[in-house]
């Protein structure tokens, strides 16, 4: 109906205007949130990237695991060989596991990994240092 978000709101800042209101209650009821918007670049910590080799169908898969710590996202990207940077994925769940197939079969390849955290449409973070993994058959 036409006003609810007002009226959400209101029930929110009566909720925290009760004294017998304490921040374990909001977490709970999901109404506390970040007030303040993210840092700009550089002013925050890039996420750190791990990976693990496993088996896989074809070829080996790597598992990437990292923190989102508060961050809305963690977008990852790879490299192959003399290629371009490529997005893999945007996403707010760890692990990430690349299950992309050699570009040569049954040819061992480097593959080039860096991850930023990404916060209101857009990055909140500089790349974290680059992750190189030797992938193979």
């Amino acid at each position: 109906l036409p006003g609810a978000l007002t009226r959400t709101f209101g029930l929110v800042k009566g909720i925290k205007g009760n004294p017998s209101y304490f921040e374990a209650m909001g977490l709970d009821l999901g109404i506390v949130g970040s007030e303040m918007a993210p840092p700009p670049p550089g002013e925050i910590l890039a996420p750190d990237l791990t990976a693990i080799i496993l088996p896989g169908d074809a070829n080996q898969y790597v598992r990437l695991k990292f923190l989102k710590r508060g961050h809305e996202y963690v977008v990852i990207e790879s490299r192959r060989g003399s290629g371009a940077w490529e997005v893999l994925t945007q996403t707010n769940q760890s692990p990430y596991v690349d299950e992309r197939d050699l570009l040569v079969a049954g040819q061992a390849e480097v593959r080039e990994y860096r991850a930023r955290y990404w916060d209101n449409a857009k990055p909140s973070s500089d790349w974290c240092n680059v992750l190189r993994v030797t992938v193979g058959p």
